[in-house]
């Protein structure tokens, strides 16, 4: 497994881990392709769920112009 924390062009912190079972994000602003509906629902350790509101593909420029493509990131706006 490995973990990345980077910053992207939008200044937003992203934490990467190669061990998830899928990648979370609430900014949908970055998604290159992008699949609106109800995929389903992120659990919180509290059991609070929070509605996955569509998948896509997002790429990030991770340090001197490299790209970095993520496939089937969940859209969680609620996410924390």
């Amino acid at each position: 497994d490995a973990l990345l924390t980077l910053n992207d062009a939008l200044s937003q912190t992203w934490i990467l881990d190669s061990g998830a079972s899928f990648h979370v994000t609430l900014v949908n602003e970055c998604f290159t392709t992008f699949h609106a509906s109800n995929h389903g629902y992120v659990y919180h350790v509290n059991n609070h769920a929070c509605s996955i509101e569509g998948i896509g593909t997002m790429h990030l420029t991770v340090g001197c112009n490299n790209e970095l493509g993520l496939h089937d990131v969940r859209y969680v706006p609620r996410i924390k």
